[in-house]
C-alpha cells in the first residue's frame, strides 16, 4: 500500500510542478508578448500620428503657396506690389505662418508682408535655398523642430520669374502629437492593468485545476496500469500465457480499450513471433533457407563433421536482369520460384536426401548450395552438369519456352577454405571467373584466381554502386590536329572514372565490365548528355568546324535508340548535328550485321556522322566500306607505332589513305607519339593525327587552359580559359 501511495504522490506531484510550469511560461510569454506588442502599437501610432499631422500641415503649406504662386504671378510680373499685398493680406492673418517672403527671379525681395517695404529690392536671407527653385523650378519642403519651410516657384507657361518663401509654426502640430500620444499611454495603462488581472486569475484557476485532475486521474490510472505493467513484462519475456489472465478492466475508457489490446496483442505477438523466426532464416518469395541460415548450416556441418568432405556451390543467373526487364518483375519471381523448386529436387536426387544437404537464396538471382561427399574432381564436374541440366530445361513463360543459363562457381572443403566465410568467398569468386570466360559454365577456385577475380568482383560491385552517383564519371578529351594548319580542330571525348575510394580507375578496368553487363546502357546515355551540355557551354567559343567524337558500344548500338537519345539532347542542349561524330568499332559490326547497317543509316540520317574506329584490325575491314556507309576512319595506333621503321606499316597506311581518298573520306590517325610519325602520316595525305605527340587525353578544364588558350590568338578554336 505504500508504494502505490509513493506512485500516485509522484504522479500527481510531477503533473501539479508541470502545470505550474506551464501556466507559469504561459503567463510570462503572454505578459511579454502583450507588452512588447504594446510597446510597437505605440511607439506606430505615435509615428503614424506624428506623420499624419506633418503630412497635413505641409499638404496645408502647399496649398497656400500653390495659391500664392499663381496670384502673384501678374503682380511679381508687372511689379505691382498693391496687389501683390492685396493678395498676402489674408494668408498673414493665419496664427501658423511666421514668415512670408515673395522674390524675383534674381533672389531680390519683392514683398516680405511689411507694409514699410523695408527689405524691397534687397538680396533675399536664405537665397541658398532658393536656388534649385530659381533653376530648376523644383519645390522645396523642409522642417525643424519647430518650422516647415515651403520654396515654390512663380512661374507660367514653363517661365519662372520668382518664389514664394513660406515658413510655418509646428507647434500646433506638435501639440496635437503630443495630446494625442499622452492618450495612448493612458489607454495603454489601463488595459495593461486589466491584462494582468485577467492572467492572475486565469493562472490560479488552472494550477487549482490541475491539481484536481491529477488527483483524479492518479488514483484511476495506476492500479490498472500498475497491473498491465506486470502482465506486459511477462509477455515480453515470452511468456504468452499471461494473456490469458488478461481481463478487460469494467469501464468504457482508454483504460479499458488497452487491457482489451494487450490481450489481443499478446496473440498476435505469439503468432507473428513464430513467422518472424521462420522468416529471418528463410527466403520470403521461394521459402528457400537465405544467407544466414546457410551459413549457421555450414559453421554447425564443419563444426561437427570436420572430417567430411563436401562443396559449396556459389549459382549466379546469366542475364536475369533481362527477363526483369522483358516479361516484368512478376515473371522474374515466378522464375525464381520455379527455379529453387528445381534446384531443391535436383540437390535432393544428387545426394539421395541427405540431411547436410541444402539449397539458399542469398538474394536476386543468386544461390548457395552444400552438396556432401564430394571428393573428386570428377565428383564435382558430374554433379554439376546435373544442376545445369536441371536448372536449363526450358519453362513456360507467356507462352514462351525460356531457358535459363547460370554460372557456377565451387569451392571445397577443406582444400579451398576450413571457414563458412572463406568457403562462401571462394565460391563467390570462381563464379565471378566463370563469368569472365563466356559465363554458363562453372570453376573450380583456385588460388591463382584469387587476385584477378577479386579485383573485378571489387570493380564491378563498385561500377553497380556508381550508377546511383553518375558525377563519378568524367568526359576526358584528347585534340583532333588538322595535320596541314597543325591547329585543332576538335577532340575525342573520353570516360574516365574518379571513385571516390579507388582514384582514378583506368577505363581497361571497367568498360569492359560494364559492357558484359549492360551498365554501359545507363552510363553511355548519361555521356551523352555531358558531353552535349559541354558542347553548349563550349558553342560561343568554337567555329563552325569544331567537332567532338564519342565511342559508342555494341549493346548501346542494338539496345538503345541512339538517334532519339542524341536528338533529344542535342535540342535540349542546342547542339548542332555537324558538333558530334560517333565512333565505332569493326568488331561491333560483326554481331548483327543487318541491324547495324540499319542503325547505321538512321544515325546518319539524323545528321550525325560515323566514323569507324581501330581501322585495319577488324576481320573485313574493307567489305565494311563497301557494305556500310562511313564518313571516316581512324588506322589503328598499331599501324603507326613502327611507321617510321617498318616499310610494310608505310605501304599499309599508304594504301589506307589513298583508299579513303578515293572513296571521299576523311583520315584520322591515332597514335603519334613522335614529330618524325606526324610528318610521315602528314606526307601520306592523312587528314586527322591524334596522339600523346599533341596531348594525353586531359579533364575538360585542363582542355581548355592548355590547348586553347597557348594557341591564341590564331587557332580554329576560341575559347576562354576563365569559362
Amino acid at each position: 500500500m505504500r508504494w502505490k501511495l509513493r506512485l500516485q504522490g509522484q504522479y500527481m506531484l510531477v503533473t501539479f510542478m508541470l502545470a505550474v510550469t506551464m501556466t507559469l511560461m504561459g503567463a510570462a510569454a503572454h505578459l511579454w508578448l502583450s507588452k512588447t506588442q504594446s510597446e510597437h502599437l505605440i511607439q506606430e501610432l505615435s509615428f503614424q500620428n506624428q506623420k499624419t499631422f506633418k503630412q497635413e500641415l505641409s499638404k496645408r503649406a502647399d496649398q497656400i503657396s500653390s495659391y500664392l504662386a499663381k496670384a502673384l504671378f501678374n503682380p511679381l510680373y508687372t511689379y505691382n506690389i498693391e496687389e501683390a499685398q492685396i493678395l498676402v493680406e489674408p494668408v498673414l492673418q493665419s496664427s501658423e505662418i511666421l514668415e512670408l517672403t515673395v522674390f524675383d527671379i534674381h533672389g531680390n525681395v519683392f514683398y516680405d508682408g511689411n507694409e514699410a517695404l523695408t527689405l524691397l529690392g534687397s538680396s533675399f536671407k536664405s537665397n541658398k535655398k532658393i536656388q534649385p527653385t530659381l533653376q530648376y523650378g523644383a519645390t522645396l519642403h523642409s522642417f525643424s523642430n519647430t518650422t516647415l519651410t515651403v520654396v515654390k516657384p512663380i512661374s507660367a507657361a514653363d517661365q519662372i520669374i520668382g518664389g514664394v518663401y513660406l515658413k510655418t509654426s509646428l507647434a500646433r502640430v506638435n501639440k496635437d502629437i503630443e495630446d494625442m500620444s499622452q492618450l495612448i499611454l493612458e489607454i495603454e495603462n489601463k488595459t495593461t492593468k486589466r491584462l494582468h488581472l485577467g492572467v492572475a486569475i486565469a493562472a490560479a484557476i488552472m494550477l487549482l485545476c490541475s491539481a484536481l485532475l491529477a488527483s483524479i486521474i492518479a488514483r484511476s490510472w495506476s492500479r490498472p496500469l500498475q497491473k498491465l505493467t506486470i502482465q506486459t513484462d511477462a509477455i515480453g519475456r515470452g511468456n504468452f500465457n499471461v494473456a490469458k489472465d488478461i481481463a478487460a478492466e469494467a469501464r468504457n475508457d482508454e483504460i479499458g480499450e488497452l487491457s482489451e489490446a494487450v490481450r489481443s496483442m499478446a496473440t498476435k505477438l505469439e503468432q507473428r513471433t513464430k513467422k518472424i523466426t521462420h522468416l529471418a532464416y528463410h527466403d520470403a518469395l521461394t521459402e528457400l533457407p537465405n544467407r544466414t541460415r546457410f551459413i549457421q548450416h555450414l559453421q554447425n556441418t564443419i563444426k561437427s563433421y570436420p572430417a567430411t568432405s563436401f562443396s559449396v556451390l556459389f549459382l549466379d543467373l546469366d542475364e536475369f536482369k533481362v527477363v526483369n526487364d522483358n516479361y516484368g518483375h512478376s515473371s522474374g519471381d515466378f522464375l525464381l520460384i520455379r527455379l529453387a523448386e528445381r534446384l531443391t529436387d535436383c540437390a535432393n536426387e544428387i545426394t539421395n536426401d541427405h540431411p547436410l544437404t541444402m539449397i539458399s537464396r542469398i538474394g536476386g538471382d543468386e544461390f548457395l548450395m552444400l552438396i556432401p561427399h564430394l571428393k573428386a574432381l570428377q565428383d564435382v564436374d558430374s554433379v554439376v552438369k546435373k544442376i545445369f541440366s536441371g536448372i536449363r530445361s526450358p519453362i513456360l513463360m507467356e507462352n514462351e519456352e525460356l531457358v535459363v543459363g547460370g554460372s557456377i562457381g565451387v569451392a571445397r572443403y577443406p582444400y579451398n577454405g576450413k571457414t563458412a566465410d572463406e568457403l562462401i568467398k571462394h565460391a563467390d569468386i570462381a563464379m565471378y571467373r566463370a563469368k569472365a570466360d563466356g559465363k554458363n559454365t562453372h570453376k573450380l577456385f583456385t588460388p591463382t584466381m584469387f587476385k584477378s577475380v577479386v579485383k573485378r568482383a571489387n570493380i564491378e560491385r563498385e561500377l553497380r554502386r556508381s550508377l546511383t552517383d553518375l558525377s563519378q564519371f568524367e568526359l576526358w578529351f584528347q585534340p583532333l590536329i588538322d595535320l596541314k594548319t597543325n591547329r585543332i580542330i576538335g577532340a575525342e571525348s573520353l570516360v574516365r572514372w574518379r571513385h571516390p575510394r579507388l582514384g582514378l580507375v583506368p577505363p581497361g578496368d571497367f568498360i569492359s565490365i560494364a559492357e558484359e553487363t549492360a551498365m554501359i546502357l545507363p552510363l553511355g546515355q548519361w555521356l551523352i548528355e555531358k558531353l552535349c551540355h559541354q558542347l553548349q557551354q563550349w558553342s560561343p567559343y568554337f567555329d563552325d568546324g569544331f567537332h567532338v567524337s564519342i565511342n559508342i558500344s555494341s549493346k548501346q548500338l542494338y539496345r538503345q535508340n541512339l538517334v532519339e537519345i542524341f536528338s533529344f539532347y542535342m535540342e535540349k542542349f542546342q547542339v548542332p548535328t555537324r558538333c558530334i561524330r560517333m565512333e565505332i568499332t569493326e568488331s561491333l559490326l560483326l554481331q548483327d550485321e543487318e541491324e547495324a547497317e540499319k542503325q547505321l543509316k538512321l544515325i546518319r540520317n539524323a545528321g550525325i556522322q560515323v566514323w569507324l574506329d581501330d581501322f585495319g584490325t577488324g576481320y573485313s575491314s574493307l567489305s565494311y566500306l563497301r557494305r556500310f556507309t562511313v564518313d571516316g576512319i581512324k588506322i589503328d595506333r598499331s599501324f603507326v607505332r613502327d611507321i617510321t621503321s617498318d616499310p610494310k606499316d608505310q605501304q599499309l597506311i599508304q594504301a589506307m589513305i589513298a583508299m579513303a581518298n578515293n572513296l571521299d573520306l576523311l583520315v584520322v590517325a591515332e597514335g603519334i607519339e613522335t614529330a618524325e610519325q606526324a610528318e610521315l602520316v602528314s606526307s601520306f595525305g592523312c587528314d586527322i593525327g591524334q596522339g600523346f605527340y599533341y596531348d594525353k587525353p586531359m579533364p575538360v578544364d585542363k582542355f581548355v587552359s592548355r590547348l586553347i588558350d597557348k594557341q591564341k590568338p590564331k587557332n580554329v578554336v576560341h575559347i576562354d580559359s576563365r569559362m
